[in-house]
């Protein structure tokens, strides 16, 4: 395995921020007609498949995360991320790392300014509905204010 000769230790799937897999999960961008579009299960689809076959040929030693947008400005929520999570539990990913937005243009915080670790809550969110492990990220800049999200 090329992983195995790089020596990586950790694998994070991106699928969040607006890229391709995130894409499959807002019912705004997936106008599919097929078994990747319409119900939440089937927009859910592409990105699990995805996760089965980096699961697949990843070590189970090895940790998996997986990057979502929590919320996002198109419509997905942080009730959706919890259902999204708790089928990521079941392949055996390690953590759920929350980001937010990507869907459009704007920005989730567009009209009141970013704030310090302005996404925490929405990892605690997931990690709370969905009984996974989290992380986060988002304008986390002094040690002090990452200790205190630990």
């Amino acid at each position: 395995m090329r992983w195995s000769k790089a020596g990586f230790e950790v694998l994070e799937i991106h699928a969040a921020d607006g890229y391709l897999v995130h894409q499959f999960l807002s019912s705004t961008s997936n106008q599919r007609s097929d078994k990747y579009g319409g119900s939440m299960e089937n927009r859910m689809r592409f990105r699990l498949e995805v996760i089965e076959r980096v699961r697949a040929s990843w070590p189970d030693d090895k940790p998996l995360f997986v990057r979502i947008s929590a919320v996002d400005e198109a419509g997905w929520t942080v009730e959706d991320s919890a259902v999204f999570a708790r089928e990521l539990k079941a392949r055996s990913v390690d953590f759920v790392d929350c980001s937010s937005g990507g869907m459009t243009g704007r920005s989730v915080t567009e009209g009141r300014p970013a704030k310090y670790s302005y996404q925490t809550p929405y990892a605690e969110q997931v990690r709370k509905l969905a009984d996974v492990k989290t992380m986060v990220v988002g304008h986390i800049i002094h040690g002090d204010q990452a200790e205190d999200t630990l």
